[in-house]
């Protein structure tokens, strides 16, 4: 049961890694002013909010 548990927090992580290198890169290629970015964060907070939610 811990292991599982271990697992699952692992790859929560990766996931929250993998989702940091796409914003990065959605960041560079979004265009200046085209106000990609701004939705994107925001998008984020929401995710990131229900994410720490669980934890």
């Amino acid at each position: 049961m811990i292991i599982i548990i271990m697992r699952i927090k692992k790859l929560n992580q990766r996931t929250k890694l993998w989702h940091q290198h796409l914003t990065s890169c959605m960041y560079i290629h979004g265009g200046a002013g085209s106000g990609k970015t701004t939705i994107l964060i925001e998008k984020l907070r929401q995710k990131e909010k229900t994410f720490n939610f669980g934890s």
